[in-house]
């Protein structure tokens, strides 16, 4: 069974890759890995997936996803240049999941507690609340995260910014109430869209 993980960084000096994994039991594919990995456990490793870089080059950016979108989120903010500018929304379960990530200045975290009652993600409501900078003339986005929250961060933003693919990496890795091979086939349907 295969999982699909973002990798936050590799040193090929030393040939040292680091993965971050969310802990969910110690049966699960990926999970029970990851709990139960000790020195000398080997795992397959393939890819990278995904357009490169994951976030266009743009004068402002917007970032959202969940705690499974954390690690290519945290990865992005680790890379991108001292002077970038925009802002990363991360919705959790509970806000004990904070944690401190390197971002350029220019950059704005905001960590938000997930309201179970609410009918509409509150991320994309969020994003309608960001405003680009005086001057900005280009803009990119990366969305990540579960399939209903990642859809509508994704259409607000068409909608608001008019952004093509070249411009918004939206993936949903995963849905509400699948497991990962039911889930599967309509991720790619989703991520094949056009825009």
């Amino acid at each position: 069974m295969t999982r699909a993980y973002t990798v936050r960084d590799y040193r090929e000096e030393v040939n040292e890759l680091d993965i971050d994994f969310v802990t969910h039991g110690d049966s699960s594919p990926a999970s029970g890995w990851a709990v139960n990995a000790k020195p000398g456990s080997k795992i397959g490793v393939a890819g990278p997936g995904g357009p490169d870089p994951l976030l266009a080059p743009a004068d402002w950016h917007i970032m959202t996803g969940d705690l499974t979108a954390v690690p290519a989120i945290s990865a992005i903010l680790e890379t991108l240049p001292t002077d970038a500018k925009g802002h990363a929304l991360i919705e959790v379960d509970s806000l004990e999941d904070q944690h401190d990530i390197t971002h350029p200045e220019g950059f704005t975290v905001k960590w938000l507690q997930r309201d179970k009652s609410r009918r509409t993600p509150q991320l994309a409501e969020q994003i309608g609340l960001l405003a680009p900078p005086e001057g900005t003339t280009s803009i990119s986005a990366f969305i990540a995260g579960e399939n209903s929250s990642v859809v509508a961060c994704r259409d607000k933003l068409i909608a608001d910014y008019q952004l093509t693919k070249k411009q918004l990496y939206a993936i949903p890795y995963w849905r509400r109430g699948q497991d990962e091979e039911t889930y599967h086939e309509e991720r790619h349907t989703i991520m094949d869209k056009v825009y």
